[in-house]
């Protein structure tokens, strides 16, 4: 192997290394960030809304199988990330309120056979894309899922600013 092979292996190995979490192939928080930073952004001008749901496992599972089932309800167009130990993010792009809540329910529904699920909510709609970052919207939704988790688990929890324990 030459010189320059080493190089090309080292940078691809660096790009993933820093947007891809290594252990499920799934994109890491700094990818999640930037994706949702420029999703905010295209919002702002086109979209119906973005949706950010935090998934968390409610029992003990392979983070890497559980991140490919997740990837499997995942539309095309969306991002999935995996956020620490037993926290998972999708990213719904380009999606009304309605499509948000249906994909979200549908979440915990079609993991529910892998193992019960904790699902916070945040959507992002109509003039409120202009007034949220993305650190904000991933506290939120973090927030939501914890609720979610508290309550019993196997459940989406819609994150809403007046919700009590919820900011």
């Amino acid at each position: 192997m030459s010189l320059e092979d080493d190089v090309i292996q080292l940078a691809a190995r660096l790009t993933r290394v820093t947007g891809v979490d290594e252990r499920t192939g799934l994109a890491n928080l700094r990818l999640l960030v930037r994706d949702l930073v420029r999703e905010l952004a295209r919002g702002r001008r086109a979209l119906p809304g973005i949706h950010l749901c935090v998934v968390q496992p409610d029992s003990e599972i392979d983070a890497a199988r559980f991140g490919d089932e997740l990837g499997v309800v995942a539309r095309e167009e969306d991002v999935v990330a995996r956020l620490g130990d037993r926290q998972f993010a999708l990213l719904l792009v380009d999606a009304s309120l309605d499509e948000g809540e249906r994909l979200s329910q549908r979440i915990c529904d079609e993991l529910k056979s892998l193992t019960p699920v904790s699902v916070g909510w945040r959507p992002v709609v109509g003039d409120e894309l202009a007034r949220v970052d993305a650190a904000e919207i991933i506290r939120q939704a973090v927030t939501a899922a914890e609720e979610a988790h508290r309550n019993g688990g196997n459940r989406v929890v819609k994150w809403r600013q007046t919700s009590p324990g919820i900011n």
